[in-house]
């Protein structure tokens, strides 16, 4: 097989670029910029950890509340494998994730619905998931709200804790139990408020609880982590030393992507759908510790191919395990560049499609051109030159980011 060739080049005006770059509050350090060691990055402060979920799911959980997360569509999450969040390294991806173009490196990874599906393992289904807005006093919307908290004592702000203990105690897996989990996954781990009060907003669309599996949790999980970004950035900008800012949006979701897409060195981490069960605590912490040992930063390395895996629908209800077809080593150095460099301005590199890839068989032949967004794949031997320049993600009917009034709780 001939041997690909890659490219890599000094983009135009490198001076000026990494000048723009080093000089940008938005998505760098606030302090101590010039120097480009990892130890410049503080630990990030948030309150969406893994750890809520994952004691609720190592607590002996009942087989009739397993078997009801998997039948919602989030059999994924009960393969976490960590209770931590890699501190320094969520700072360094929250500072420089463009959240404009929903992407690190310039737009050379983007961050779209597919990977949040496969970082997880959570439903990507056809419908929206309508949050109630801020303010909202409509009678559907407040019956509801008033519904679920019969569960609770009356006038008590209810907290992430409160709901973990109801659950604990619907062994039998009812509709309150499918209600508080989505209510307790979204507030503690996808986007809630700053304090402990959970949000509410998403009780909107939980009216129906059969009909959980059909919104793409995905997209939504992307908007909140959008949304957080851009309020966190400007927030990190002018906080005053000694502030705390806290981050409010799913950050192990991009902690996952970078860690199974950026490859350092060699991949010491086998692939499985989702990444949430690829990587212990240990591996996490692995990886960090090589990172700073050999390059005192993060980012270097190669940004592989995204894992195509083959989804079986019925009904419109995507399964939470599915098959995955693993690229051979020979086709896995999709784009050789430093992540760091590229932050910097410094360096550009050939690109391939993000949305074209390789499916091959387990003997890693059969090769195919395969596009995840059709469900028939048309045999064709791989072109030696695929390399493409990748172009703007951003979505040109994207809206303006909610404003931070639109994070409330009860």
């Amino acid at each position: 097989m001939k041997e690909r060739q890659i490219t890599i080049r000094e983009s135009p005006n490198t001076r000026s670029a990494t000048k723009r770059a080093s000089t940008s509050r938005e998505l760098q350090p606030k302090r101590q910029r010039t120097t480009n060691d990892v130890d410049r990055f503080p630990s990030l402060r948030t309150r969406m950890s893994p750890a809520d979920l994952y004691n609720f799911i190592k607590d002996n959980p009942s087989d009739e509340q397993l078997q009801v997360i998997k039948d919602m569509g989030f059999g994924g999450l009960l393969q976490i494998q960590t209770d931590t969040i890699p501190g320094q390294l969520a700072y360094c991806l929250a500072s420089n994730f463009d959240p404009y173009k929903s992407s690190l490196m310039d737009g050379q990874l983007p961050i779209q619905d597919i990977d949040i599906h496969i970082a997880l393992g959570i439903p990507m289904g056809s419908r929206v998931v309508d949050e109630a807005v801020y303010g909202d006093k409509s009678e559907e919307f407040s019956s509801e709200v008033e519904k679920w908290k019969l569960q609770y004592k009356k006038d008590k702000k209810i907290e992430s804790k409160d709901i973990l203990a109801k659950m604990k105690t619907q062994r039998d897996g009812d509709e309150d139990f499918k209600r508080n989990f989505i209510v307790y996954f979204v507030s503690s781990f996808l986007g809630g408020v700053k304090s402990s009060i959970v949000s509410l907003k998403v009780l909107k669309c939980l009216k129906n609880v059969a009909e959980i599996p059909l919104f793409n949790w995905c997209e939504f999980t992307k908007i909140k982590f959008v949304e957080n970004v851009i309020s966190w950035q400007k927030e990190e900008v002018r906080r005053e030393i000694g502030k705390e800012n806290v981050f409010k949006g799913p950050i192990m979701v991009l902690v996952y992507i970078y860690l199974d897409r950026v490859v350092f060195k060699l991949r010491t981490v086998p692939r499985s759908f989702p990444t949430i069960c690829s990587w212990l605590k240990e591996s996490i912490t692995d990886r960090i510790k090589q990172e700073k040992k050999f390059t005192k930063t993060f980012g270097k390395g190669y940004v592989d191919y995204r894992m195509i895996i083959k989804e079986e629908h019925a009904n419109d209800k995507p399964t939470s395990s599915s098959p995955i077809h693993e690229l051979p080593d020979s086709l896995a150095i999709s784009k050789m560049v430093s992540i760091a460099d590229a932050m910097a301005g410094g360096f550009v590199s050939s690109q391939h499609d993000e949305n074209k890839g390789v499916k091959c068989d387990k003997n890693g032949k059969g090769k195919k051109k395969m596009d995840p967004s059709n469900d028939e794949y048309e045999d064709e031997q791989p072109e030696e030159n695929e390399n493409q320049n990748v172009g703007d993600d951003r979505d040109q009917n994207s809206k303006d980011p909610w404003d931070d009034e639109s994070f409330w709780g009860n």
